[in-house]
């Protein structure tokens, strides 16, 4: 049992720091296009909410294509479903918090 959780811990901060990591580079990286549309008369405020728009958007199919593999490879293995149940909402919460907190918090020159 204390392994188990030792690999879901493990689990949860590698997807973390992978996830906070990618979103940081896609920012940088289309830097150049927020810029053009600051150009265009677009406003910060509108920019942010078109990339959360996108990240939530592409989230929610890995969200649940990750829940829907979780589920089958849980029950295969015999796991009560009150741990599925766990995983996945923490899962949920720790992609929102971090979607949130790249997007949100970190300052980007939209």
């Amino acid at each position: 049992m204390v392994i188990q959780m030792l690999i879901l811990l493990i689990t949860i901060i590698l997807t973390s720091v992978n996830l906070s990591e990618c979103l940081s580079a896609l920012l940088r990286e289309r830097k150049d296009e927020f810029s053009m549309y600051r150009s265009i008369g677009w406003r910060k405020k509108w920019i942010m909410r078109r990339v959360l728009k996108e990240t939530s958007s592409f989230s929610a199919i890995g969200i649940f294509l990750g829940v829907v593999t979780a589920i089958i490879t849980f029950l295969s293995l015999a796991v009560a479903i009150n741990w599925i149940l766990l995983v996945c909402i923490v899962g949920l919460v720790l992609h929102a918090t971090l979607i949130f907190g790249v997007v949100r918090l970190r300052n980007y020159d939209f």
